[in-house]
C-alpha cells in the first residue's frame, strides 16, 4: 500500500451502484454503505478521540452493523461489538479507559450515560460514559516491542476471541494493519468484482469479517450473509445456485451437511474457493464433498490473531501439506515433550508486515504472544520432508500416549465420526483436563442404542488412548460460530 487510506474511501471508489451484500430479502450497494458510513464517521467526529474505545451492541442486521463499523474506523475510533453490554462496560471500567458507546438505550447500566446525538432515521443514540474514571492505562505499556504500541493509538477494531478454552481475548488490528492483511488476501485468490462470496458466520468473529466482508468491501465482490444456524442448509444451498457463489469458507462440519442435503451435483459447481479451516479434514469428508455437490475443498490455516499464514492451493488434498502465504515468515519453536520424541513437530511463530498488534489491556498476554515481532501461535504442526506443513491441531491437542505414539485429538475425532450414529464429537486431550486423562463427549444422534453406541465408541479409543472418559449427550453448549463451548464442557468433566 502505497498510500495510507480509510476503508470507507476504498469502498467510495467502488462502483456505487454494485450490489455489496445481500442478506435475506434485503440489498445494499456500495453506494448505500458508503452514505451511511459517512453519516457514522460524521456524527462521531469531535465526539471521541482518536484511538478511543466505541462500544457497539452486537447487531444481526449485516448492514446496520457494517455502517457502525466502517464508521467508528474512518472517525479515529477503536470498534469493539459486543453482545453483553453490562460485561463489558465493567471490563473497561476496571481498565479505567475512556471510551464511548452506540446503543438503542441512551442510558443502558445507569452508571452516568451522557446523551449526545440521536442518529437521524434510526433508533440508536451515541453516549459518552461521564467522568469519575480511574486513571487511564498506559496504552504505551501493553506491548512494549508493538511500533503501534509506541505511537499514539489509531483507528481500527478489538476483536474478541475465546481460543481453545473459551477464555476471551480482546485482539487489537489497526485500520491499515486490516486493510493490508486483506488486499493481500484478496491478491493470493484473485478476487475480483465479477466474485460472489457466501457468508454464514457472524460478523463479530474473524471469519464473518476478515475472510468474507473485508474481501467483498476491498475487492468490489458481492457478499450473500447468512446464519449457518438459523438457515436452513437447503437454503443455502438455493443460494449458492442462484447467486452463482465463487467463494465460501466453513467447516469440515458444514461441507458435510451440504453435500448431506445436496441432490444436485451442478449445485455447487461455480464455488471456485470452497475454504475450510486447518483441521484435518477426513477423506470422506473430502470425497462425500465432492461426490455430492461437485465442489472442491481448499484448506486454509491462519489465527485469528495474525490473519490467514498458510493455504493448501491444491485441492481436495487428505493429506494435507500447507505452505506459509507470500510475506509469511515462519519459526518453528519444540512443543514440550511431544518435540522430544517426535522432532518434526513444533509450534509456529509467524511474523508478516500486516498482523494484529496487542492484546487490549492485557500485558501478560500480549508479552506471552507477541515477541519482537513475532505471534506465538499456540498450535502444532508437523514439517514434511519436503518443506511443507501439516497442521496437527492446538499444541494442547497434541500428546503422546503410553505407548510413545503421537496422539492428535483431530485424528480421534476423525476416527470417531466414522460411527454413522454420532453427529459430533469434541475431544479433551490429558494436558486440558485436571484428571490428566482423554475426555470424550460424542453427540448421540435420537432413537440409538446407547449400549452399542458406547461399545462401538470405546473400541476406536481404545487404539490411541488407555485411560479416557467417554459422555453420551444429545447436545451441548456451543458459541456464536458454531463451536462447541468448551469451557463449559471442561467443567462438566472435571
Amino acid at each position: 500500500m502505497t498510500e495510507k487510506m480509510h476503508l470507507l474511501d476504498i469502498i467510495g471508489r467502488q462502483f456505487q451502484n454494485h450490489v455489496a451484500l445481500i442478506h435475506q430479502s434485503h440489498s445494499w450497494t456500495f453506494g448505500e454503505i458508503y452514505q451511511k458510513s459517512d453519516e457514522w464517521r460524521s456524527l462521531l467526529v469531535g465526539q471521541i478521540n482518536e484511538g478511543e474505545i466505541v462500544v457497539c451492541e452486537f447487531e444481526a442486521d449485516p448492514f446496520q452493523y457494517l455502517i457502525k463499523f466502517i464508521g467508528v474506523l474512518s472517525a479515529g475510533g477503536v470498534h469493539l461489538s459486543t453482545r453483553d453490554f453490562k460485561k463489558t462496560e465493567g471490563r473497561l471500567q476496571n481498565l479505567g479507559m475512556p471510551w464511548s458507546a452506540i446503543t438503542k438505550k441512551i442510558n443502558p447500566i445507569g452508571i452516568g450515560f451522557m446523551h449526545v446525538a440521536t442518529y437521524e432515521g434510526y433508533e440508536y443514540s451515541i453516549a459518552l460514559p461521564r467522568q469519575n474514571l480511574k486513571p487511564q492505562l498506559n496504552i504505551h505499556t501493553l506491548n512494549s516491542s508493538s511500533s503501534e504500541a509506541k505511537s499514539k493509538i489509531k483507528g481500527g477494531r478489538i476483536l474478541e476471541t475465546s481460543g481453545t478454552t473459551g477464555e476471551p481475548k480482546w485482539v487489537y488490528w489497526s485500520e491499515e494493519g486490516l486493510i493490508g492483511d486483506r488486499l493481500e488476501w484478496v491478491d493470493a485468490l484473485s478476487i475480483g468484482k465479477e466474485d460472489v462470496i457466501l457468508n454464514m458466520h457472524p460478523l463479530d468473529f474473524a471469519h464473518g469479517m476478515d475472510v468474507h466482508l473485508l474481501t467483498g468491501l476491498l475487492s468490489g465482490a458481492k457478499v450473500i450473509h447468512k446464519n449457518i444456524q438459523q438457515d436452513l442448509i437447503q437454503s443455502i444451498i438455493s443460494d449458492i445456485r442462484e447467486y452463482q457463489v465463487t467463494m465460501m469458507s466453513a467447516l469440515p462440519s458444514h461441507y458435510a451437511k451440504i453435500a448431506n442435503a445436496c441432490d444436485d451435483l451442478n449445485s455447487c459447481k461455480t464455488v471456485r474457493w470452497g475454504l475450510t479451516g486447518g483441521a484435518l479434514l477426513s477423506a470422506n469428508t473430502v470425497n462425500r464433498v465432492k461426490e455430492k455437490t461437485g465442489m472442491d475443498l481448499t484448506r486454509l490455516y491462519g489465527a485469528t490473531e495474525a490473519g490467514i499464514m498458510c493455504i493448501d492451493f491444491n485441492v481436495n488434498q487428505i493429506s494435507p501439506k500447507l505452505q506459509a502465504m507470500d510475506g509469511v515468515e515462519v519459526q518453528l519453536h519444540p512443543i514440550d515433550e511431544v518435540s522430544n520424541i517426535y522432532p518434526n513437530v513444533y509450534e509456529p511463530y509467524f511474523k508478516r508486515k500486516y498482523m494484529a498488534s496487542f492484546y487490549w489491556g492485557d500485558q501478560a498476554k500480549t508479552q506471552q504472544s507477541f515477541k519482537d515481532g513475532w505471534y506465538k501461535s499456540g498450535d502444532a504442526i508437523m514439517k514434511n520432508q519436503d518443506g511443507t506443513y501439516s497442521v496437527l491441531g492446538r499444541s494442547s491437542d497434541v500428546w503422546v500416549n503410553d505407548k510413545g505414539e503421537l496422539v492428535c485429538s483431530g485424528e480421534i475425532t476423525n476416527s470417531l465420526l466414522q460411527i454413522n450414529d454420532l453427529s459430533e464429537v469434541v475431544v479433551i486431550s490429558p494436558k486440558l483436563s485436571k484428571k490428566n486423562i482423554s475426555t470424550f463427549f460424542c453427540m448421540v444422534k435420537e432413537g440409538n442404542n446407547l449400549a452399542n453406541i458406547k461399545s462401538l465408541i470405546e473400541d476406536k479409543i481404545c487404539a490411541f488412548v488407555k485411560e479416557y472418559k467417554v459422555y453420551l449427550v444429545s447436545d451441548w453448549p456451543k458459541t456464536a460460530v458454531g463451536k462447541p463451548e468448551l469451557r463449559l464442557l471442561l467443567n462438566w468433566c472435571q
